[in-house]
């Protein structure tokens, strides 16, 4: 199946597809071939220092069942290049917890299972990417000075708390953080806090975002603490935090 021609030129050239099975890619990326860069496990880490964070949003990362001890690495050579764009790991068949925990530690920002027949996937990715959880080409706007989240249709007014906690997560490395380092944003003593009021507050604060957005923005990553998607949220203009 070709891909659209207007879902083509919504996504190039702001995702790369990596796949390190030639073969399997010609066969499970059919419609996204144009957009496939095949490599293999060795040509990955060398890949990487080429894999320039402005030119890509999301790239692709679709393994063969064999592989998938070796894609926490391949992971990790791609985030000591880049840590702006969004890694989705494309996986066929099932995903065990422990499978998915490593992947997301390496600094993938999500693990998705691709269905197996290859009839459904056309279907698969023409959803995966108008889903603003997975492809936002507007996310909507932090602005600590005015205190709100806002896109051009609508606006979230949040706490000084709120936007002080969201900006530590946007600005950490990774855009994640312990749940130590998040007490001290939200003003807890991070020797001794309570976890289930850090769970409430992060809990209302991402209901009031998906509400207002219809996006999710943060992950509880589990032995980990919490994380921004990456491109679920801008920063505003300098000349707005001046």
């Amino acid at each position: 199946m070709d891909v659209p021609p207007a879902l083509l030129l919504a996504l190039e050239p702001r995702l790369l597809m990596l796949s390190s099975d030639p073969d399997g890619a010609r066969l499970l990326e059919q419609w996204l071939q144009p957009l496939a860069l095949p490599v293999d496990a060795g040509a990955l880490a060398d890949l990487a220092g080429q894999l320039v964070p402005s030119h890509h949003k999301v790239i692709l990362l679709q393994a063969p069942r064999a592989a998938r001890e070796q894609v926490s690495d391949w992971v990790r050579h791609i985030r000591l290049a880049n840590s702006w764009s969004s890694v989705m790991v494309m996986l066929i068949g099932s995903i065990d917890a422990s499978t998915r925990q490593h992947i997301v530690h390496a600094g993938a920002d999500h693990v998705l299972r691709v269905p197996s027949a290859t009839a459904e996937r056309a279907t698969f990715y023409l959803q995966l990417f108008q889903n603003p959880d997975y492809w936002n080409l507007d996310p909507p706007v932090l602005d600590p000075a005015r205190l709100c989240l806002q896109n051009a249709d609508q606006r979230l007014d949040l706490t000084f708390v709120q936007v002080q906690t969201l900006l530590a997560l946007l600005y950490a490395p990774g855009h994640l953080m312990s749940f130590d380092d998040l007490a001290v944003p939200l003003g807890l003593n991070a020797r001794s806090y309570d976890m289930r009021v850090m769970e409430k507050f992060f809990s209302r604060l991402r209901n009031a975002i998906r509400k207002a957005f219809a996006i999710n923005v943060i992950q509880n990553v589990r032995g980990a603490g919490y994380r921004l998607t990456r491109g679920s949220i801008a920063t505003a203009p300098i000349a707005l935090r001046s």
